[in-house]
């Protein structure tokens, strides 16, 4: 590479009057090119459009955008690729084989996508009414532990016809260890709670090993349209920090609940954690609960309690 310290100067040689100059051929459009840089691009265009030659080179912008895919012309290895929509779930996608050695395996949700916490403190109930929804099904790859697989959504949507026919029909290809490649669309809307989505369009394709081909599945192309989410009313869900002396007697009665609340306060550490709960339960100096103050909290705990819910991370 050459570095000018200065800007040379360029001598243009004047016809001689009354003759024409001819053009010297593609060695001299070659020249015209390097002068590039020196003359500008739009005045470069002009010059050789004027003589018919070959157009400039144009660089590509910094600014253009590269839009990842997981989809090889001829799949040779699984692949996945986020696509995230800043902290919200955007266009997941992969490709995956379910017989191949590096084949990519999916599973039940164990993060927090964004929204997933008004889940928690809106919802009446949480259990048998609201999931973290895979974009990509779990059963064809999609995993359970990144954020931009899931979106919050009711139980209904994530059971509903619409869309377990779409992965349905995904799935049965997948199961004949064809190769798949799949891309779930998200849309959000201002107006809606940060993380819950407006509309949900699945892309899936197959290869076709007989055409060399990626084929769409029958079902390719599906869509759900989402409504702002509604929370029923009653007890909000509430973490074990969130839980307040009203709410533990509200669970427990009056006489139990102000016992527990009693006993919590005075922890030498935090109980925020089911497990640092229970144990808790069995130190000395613990409230001896009855079983139906148990039976309560391992209700509120499943999500079964008709007016308390204790929020744990819920599959």
């Amino acid at each position: 590479m050459f570095r000018h310290t200065s800007k040379p100067s360029v001598d243009y040689a004047a016809p001689r009057q009354g003759s024409t100059r001819r053009d010297a051929g593609p060695a001299a459009d070659r020249r015209l090119l390097q002068m590039q840089s020196l003359v500008g691009n739009q005045a470069m265009v002009r010059m050789l459009q004027a003589r018919g030659g070959a157009n400039p080179i144009q660089r590509k912008s910094s600014r253009d955008v590269v839009q990842l895919t997981a989809k090889e012309g001829q799949p040779t290895t699984p692949k996945w690729e986020n696509n995230a929509n800043g902290s919200m779930a955007g266009a997941p996608e992969i490709q995956n084989k379910k017989n191949h050695p590096g084949v990519l395996k999916g599973g039940q949700p164990s993060v927090k996508p964004e929204g997933w916490n008004h889940v928690l403190s809106n919802a009446g109930k949480v259990k048998g009414a609201w999931v973290r929804f895979h974009l990509i099904n779990e059963n064809v790859g999609g995993p359970g532990n990144n954020v931009n697989n899931l979106v919050p959504t009711t139980h209904a949507i994530n059971t509903g016809s619409t869309w377990s026919g779409y992965e349905t029909d995904l799935k049965s290809h997948y199961e004949n260890n064809e190769w798949i490649w799949t891309k779930t669309n998200v849309t959000y809307d201002a107006s809606y709670p940060s993380g819950f989505p407006k509309k949900i369009q699945g892309i899936s394709q197959y290869y076709d090993t007989g055409k060399q081909a990626w084929v769409p599945t029958a079902k390719s192309g599906t869509s759900l349209d989402l409504t702002p989410p509604q929370f029923a009313g009653g007890i909000k869900t509430r973490t074990l920090d969130e839980m307040t002396a009203s709410t533990w007697a509200l669970l427990l009665g009056m006489g139990e609940g102000t016992k527990l609340v009693h006993f919590l306060n005075h922890l030498s550490s935090s109980a925020s954690s089911i497990d640092d709960f229970n144990e808790a339960l069995y130190e000395e100096n613990a409230p001896d609960l009855d079983d139906s103050a148990l039976k309560s909290i391992n209700a509120a705990i499943k999500g079964s309690h008709p007016l308390v819910h204790i929020a744990v991370d819920y599959a």
